[in-house]
């Protein structure tokens, strides 16, 4: 018989568990159990002894609608790290969705540091919609165009890093808002994997699929313009008008409309969606997620 020597996969997932105080849930791919751990809000991932390779995920909040019929707000960047060794302390920063203003408010980054060796990676932030005015990350600049899907301000930039890690990454987003629609109808906010739909009645762009805890979920899609705008796939956030209008429920799902005429939709938490836009009252971005597996692949 085979001898094993030192410990199994379970016995360092459980031990990380324990020094992060964070459980784990789990799926099997390929024969082999992975051990998740989902960071819905901000935590510490330690651990002790180990340096696991794992995969993580990284969603930025989505950005937030402006009010009076304006574009739908963005969905936050995603970064996908694969077979990176995360070694000692990790502070994991999950993003919060922006908020409704006029222009609405980007996302927040989701971060993660490893503390021992200051690598670090950061996502980008869903851009806010706008109501009258350009100037917000959807680099379109047009009335009630929807917010792009990152902040960078050049198609094709990429988030920075300290160090480490650069070569196992991958990049979503840096996508624009559709094109306004005019003083009564507002274009489609950008998903992580889409530009939104340009024209009044908007709908949000797609999000992209990752599949790292085994749902093969999408994430970050865009939010609704004004009008009847559906929110991307991924957590959009779908648009308020006179009746309620549901947002497309792929995947993770799109933000459900609320009350029709002046409450639209959130983007759904912890994706990263954007917010569809609203008549008076419009609505907050999605936040986001940092998600870590072990072992990778």
């Amino acid at each position: 018989m085979a001898q094993h020597y030192g410990p199994i996969p379970k016995e360092i997932a459980d031990d990380i568990a324990k020094a992060s105080n964070k459980p784990y849930t789990t799926y099997v791919r390929n024969g082999i159990k992975r051990y998740v751990w989902s960071y819905t809000s901000s935590g510490t991932f330690k651990t002790p002894n180990y340096g696991p390779t794992c995969d993580v995920i990284l969603v930025g909040g989505g950005g937030g609608a402006a009010g009076h019929h304006a574009g739908g707000g963005g969905g936050g960047g995603v970064i996908h790290l694969e077979g990176v060794s995360l070694g000692g302390n990790c502070t994991v920063t999950v993003g919060a969705g922006g908020t409704r203003a006029e222009p609405a408010n980007n996302g927040t980054n989701s971060t993660l540091l490893e503390v021992d060796t200051n690598y670090s990676q950061s996502s980008y932030t869903g851009g806010g919609g706008i109501y009258y005015s350009g100037g917000q990350p959807s680099n379109v600049g047009v009335a009630n165009s929807g917010g792009g899907s990152t902040t960078a301000p050049v198609a094709g930039t990429t988030p920075p890093f300290t160090s480490g890690w650069s070569s196992n990454t991958t990049y979503y987003g840096d996508y624009d808002g559709g094109t306004g629609g005019g003083a009564w109808a507002g274009s489609g906010g950008a998903g992580a994997g889409a530009d939104g739909t340009d024209g009044g009645n908007g709908n949000g762009g797609v999000g992209v699929q990752v599949d790292i805890d085994g749902n093969n979920y999408f994430w970050a899609g865009g939010g609704g313009g004004y009008g009847h705008g559906d929110g991307g796939t991924g957590g959009g956030g779908a648009a308020g008008t006179d009746r309620a209008e549901g947002g497309n429920t792929t995947g993770t799902g799109g933000g459900t409309c609320l009350n029709g005429a002046t409450t639209n939709g959130n983007g759904q938490t912890n994706t990263g969606g954007g917010a569809g836009a609203g008549d008076q009252s419009s609505g907050t971005g999605g936040s986001g997620i940092v998600v870590i597996k072990f072992p990778a692949g």
